[in-house]
């Protein structure tokens, strides 16, 4: 097995992974032309890709999830993590409505790889075989990783002309992008004293949001605005994913410090401006200051 050499930033939207999966597979089974099942809002019975084992062998259909990993508050999102439920669904429907005789059925998506979700699925494959039905693999987005990194025509076809990340070093560019324009927002700059509590607390939360996934939210429609999957997580450089882990614990720390004293009235509101014992200001602007100057400058970013 080849070694992994390089991070590849998953799809940002569905249709791309589908794009993406449908090549994995004519690489991984040799089928020249794997077929997408249907079209947009057609039923497509747990099924996105098939095709044929060499061109003409087993047959073998994908079903592809691009899935989102955390909320605004680092929580898994409803649906975001794969979970028994989700594979046992998808199955079902394979066995309801997909007519042709399948060998293996594959379930692919861009989360993590997670072992308890692959001993399930090896029960359900065994299960399936035993009574004569079709198997049942995973392939998480680590497996894609591996087969890109093997595979060069895939990897250059795929990122250099879809996606358009040609190398890790794009690829943090990308991130670090979307965060300096994270830490160019007003509540970085403002003094404190003029900030309005909510949208104070908020930005922090969008920001630290960013930092950890990869998606910056417009601040008025909720929107995402800005996407690079993973975040931090996705940074190649360790130093700079440890700087940005750095960020994020002090703005951490900042939300709360400044939560608590809203909560015990020594932070006070009065007109549009906040009353802040001058010790305090001077310690919450500071620990503000620590986490966007000093982190991010290290990172690459510039100063705000």
């Amino acid at each position: 097995m080849s070694s992994i050499t390089q991070y590849f930033q998953p799809p940002l939207y569905w249709q791309q992974f589908e794009d993406l999966t449908a090549g994995v597979f004519s690489a991984v089974y040799r089928d020249p032309k794997p077929t997408k099942f249907g079209r947009p809002g057609q039923s497509q019975n747990g099924v996105d890709v098939y095709g044929y084992e060499n061109g003409n062998g087993r047959l073998i259909a994908i079903q592809c999830k691009r899935m989102d990993e955390l909320d605004e508050n680092n929580q898994p999102q409803p649906g975001g993590a794969i979970t028994h439920k989700i594979i046992d669904r998808e199955i079902k429907e394979v066995r309801k409505g997909f007519a042709k005789p399948l060998d293996t059925w594959v379930f692919a998506t861009t989360a993590k790889r997670d072992a308890a979700v692959q001993r399930y699925a090896m029960g359900l494959d065994k299960e399936s075989r035993d009574v004569g039905s079709f198997g049942i693999q995973l392939w998480f987005w680590d497996d894609f990783i591996t087969d890109l990194n093997r595979h060069h025509e895939l990897q250059q076809w795929y990122y250099q002309h879809v996606i358009q990340v040609r190398s890790s070093d794009d690829q943090d560019k990308i991130i670090l992008e979307m965060l300096g324009e994270a830490f160019a927002r007003a509540a970085f700059r403002t003094p404190l004293h003029q900030e309005t509590p909510s949208d104070f607390i908020k930005a922090l939360i969008d920001t630290q949001h960013a930092i950890n996934t990869g998606e910056l939210k417009d601040r008025e429609t909720r929107r995402v605005i800005r996407k690079a999957i993973g975040g931090r997580r996705a940074i190649a450089s360790k130093p700079v994913s440890d700087w940005l882990r750095v960020a994020d614990e002090k703005l951490q720390q900042l939300r709360e410090q400044f939560q608590q004293n809203l909560g015990q009235t020594i932070i006070r509101q009065s007109g549009g401006l906040l009353q802040i014992p001058s010790a305090l200001q001077s310690s919450l602007s500071a620990l503000r200051a620590d986490a966007v100057a000093e982190a991010l400058r290290q990172a690459g970013l510039q100063p705000v």
